[in-house]
């Protein structure tokens, strides 16, 4: 976790100093919606690496401690999120619902993730 908020702070660091200088490298336009929509969607899921890192430790432990439904049916979370959002939150709001979704989805599973493994866990200590 340690490396996951280190990560997640130098990523906000190289957004923050270069990121529009990034995106005109890789895109390769000086357009100001695509950059502006482009540094909003960097912004976004930036903000939810941290998450994210949990969701990939969680989702890999259990896998690994033998707990094999429990981060298929976060995948299957996973998925059904992105299909809301794909015919509920883009038509909406646009272009944000697209940035959202996936930073979202990965708040979601995290969440789920460790408290079926708080309640888990819990279960199997000897009291």
């Amino acid at each position: 976790m340690v490396l996951d908020l280190a990560w997640a702070v130098m990523a906000v660091v190289i957004l923050f100093l270069g990121g529009e200088m990034l995106i005109r490298l890789l895109i390769g336009t000086s357009d100001p919606m695509i950059i502006r929509n482009s540094m909003m969607s960097l912004w976004l899921s930036t903000a939810c690496l941290f998450p994210l890192g949990v969701l990939f430790v969680m989702r890999t432990s259990m896998q690994a401690m033998g707990y094999k439904i429990v981060p298929l049916l976060s995948s299957g979370i996973e998925l059904l999120f992105k299909v809301i959002a794909t015919f509920c939150l883009i038509p909406v709001i646009g272009y944000l619902g697209v940035a959202l979704a996936e930073p979202v989805t990965w708040i979601i599973c995290a969440v789920y993730l460790v408290i079926v493994y708080q309640v888990t866990w819990t279960k199997k200590m000897p009291m």
